[in-house]
């Protein structure tokens, strides 16, 4: 059984009039790329259901622990900001290794 193609049969897709004629190759990247877009609408899709939730469960937590909530993100600030410190606020000497010795 030969394969289906969009291409005309024959040699260099001449047909009888003589002329290079090739066909219609468009229809089936159009529908690869109609199929494509279905695909990335419909996780599009499912992504925004998704991160409502998310967001929805985010909220709901916030509402009912709020001082937990402060207190995480107090917490992650003052991570960050002591990394930030650190590597900011280091002293500046020819040796490089040396940024940690006044902590310790």
């Amino acid at each position: 059984m030969p394969a289906e193609t969009n291409y005309s049969s024959g040699p260099s897709g001449a047909t009888g009039d003589g002329a290079n004629v090739i066909g219609n190759p468009g229809g089936s990247i159009q529908d690869a790329m109609d199929a494509s877009r279905n695909r990335l609408s419909s996780a599009y899709a499912a992504m925004q259901e998704r991160s409502n939730q998310m967001l929805e469960g985010a909220e709901g937590y916030i509402q009912n622990r709020p001082f937990q909530a402060v207190i995480y993100a107090a917490s992650v600030g003052a991570v960050i900001g002591f990394v930030a410190g650190m590597l900011l606020g280091a002293e500046r000497t020819s040796d490089r290794s040396s940024w940690y010795r006044r902590w310790w």
